[in-house]
């Protein structure tokens, strides 16, 4: 996608369509061509047993910037390889915010660095994304 109209359109279908991250409460903070930004305040019902934010929470607002990001050129791209660095852990009330950023791209697959911060900053977690870039349907 090459202009704001494509965007805007792209951030509509997915968030009218992405069921997931909305029922979550994930917010779509930025999208352009590859590159995303999604926040989500964690609630009690999101923790592990320890009392900190549940690692499937963590995965779950990177992998959703990882495919808005991906998936921002207009062709269908869908996730080969996932890999996620914990750092700090996070607790209810607290709000955490990932960016996906490009990296690489080719015909066929795309490489992203997905970083996850605390409202202070801080980072949280850190994903390396491999994703297949399918022709475009």
């Amino acid at each position: 996608m090459s202009n704001i109209d494509n965007i805007e359109q792209f951030k509509n279908k997915i968030i009218s369509g992405d069921l997931f991250p909305k029922h979550l409460g994930i917010e779509f903070l930025e999208i352009k061509p590859g590159y995303a930004s999604v926040s989500l305040e964690i609630k009690e019902h999101m923790v592990n047993f320890h009392g900190i934010t549940h690692g499937g929470i963590v995965l779950t607002l990177a992998d959703t910037a990882l495919g808005i990001a991906s998936n921002s050129y207009g062709r269908p791209a869908v996730a080969l390889n996932f890999s996620m660095n914990f750092i700090k852990k996070t607790v209810p009330g607290q709000t955490i915010t990932a960016t996906a950023e490009e990296i690489n791209r080719t015909y066929r697959t795309a490489l992203y660095r997905v970083t996850v911060r605390d409202e202070s900053g801080e980072q949280i977690a850190v994903v390396d994304g491999l994703v297949y870039v399918k022709d475009k349907k």
